[in-house]
């Protein structure tokens, strides 16, 4: 058993988040009471929600079961994780989560602050202006820019 996040959204925009236990055995995901009562009250009235559930790093469309809790849906399965050192930051790189994405972000943001910094620190102690040194200010200047952009689509809008 494991416990993840489950999303429920309503048509009118209401949206509840909540958590969840998942039996991965059974691809089971049980809900406590309490939802399940504001799911019937709200059935009521609302059209039927859209149900999502995040399972390791992987947001999973689910469907309701007959008992109030829920299921996949036909045809879906939930990736097992990656064992080995390797294969876990290959994972990270291919599809990092959100707080990784902003691991990475803050990262690149720190590199573009120390490419600026080393940048003006050249720039006030060259004397001699030869390609070289300008070529070195240079790759400082574009590799500050550069890793700031990539930090501001890391971020993705968040």
């Amino acid at each position: 058993m494991q416990i993840i996040e489950i999303e429920i959204r309503y048509a009118g925009g209401f949206r509840i988040t909540d958590k969840a236990t998942w039996n991965p055995d059974a691809s089971a995901f049980h809900v406590s009471e309490r939802l399940k009562q504001v799911i019937r009250e709200m059935d009521v009235t609302e059209a039927p929600p859209i149900v999502s559930a995040t399972v390791r790093g992987q947001t999973l469309s689910v469907e309701q079961a007959p008992d109030g809790d829920f299921r996949l849906k036909a045809g879906q399965v939930v990736p097992q994780p990656p064992e080995g050192f390797l294969a876990q930051l290959g994972e990270v790189i291919r599809r990092p989560t959100r707080d990784q994405r902003h691991q990475f972000a803050r990262y690149a943001h720190t590199l573009s602050a120390g490419a600026t910094i080393g940048a003006f620190g050249f720039w006030h102690s060259t004397t001699n202006w030869s390609p070289q040194n300008i070529l070195s200010l240079a790759n400082l200047c574009l590799a500050s820019v550069v890793l700031f952009y990539i930090g501001i689509i890391s971020m993705e809008g968040e």
